[in-house]
């Protein structure tokens, strides 16, 4: 019964490291390093890409238009702070 004790306080011993070891970096990325990933969140969460969108018509065997070409509008996502 003892040897069964002693795993049991063993394996709580282990455990009990590694959820301080994630506690210890969980601080170091929140508190010490916070700022600096809120600043690589900002920068990388935002970006502008332009599409040319002129293809031109896309015709079907009898010469009908299947697909064409129309006026779009830009979508824009803005946070507010």
């Amino acid at each position: 019964m003892k040897i069964k004790m002693n795993r049991i306080a063993i394996l709580a011993g282990l455990i009990i490291l590694i959820c301080l070891g994630f506690t210890y970096k969980l601080v170091q990325y929140q508190v010490v390093q916070g700022e600096h990933f809120a600043k690589l969140a900002k920068e990388s969460s935002a970006y502008t890409q332009t599409v040319q969108a002129t293809r031109g018509e896309i015709l079907d065997r009898n010469g009908l238009p299947f697909a064409t070409s129309r006026m779009s509008f830009d979508i824009e996502f803005s946070k507010i702070v």
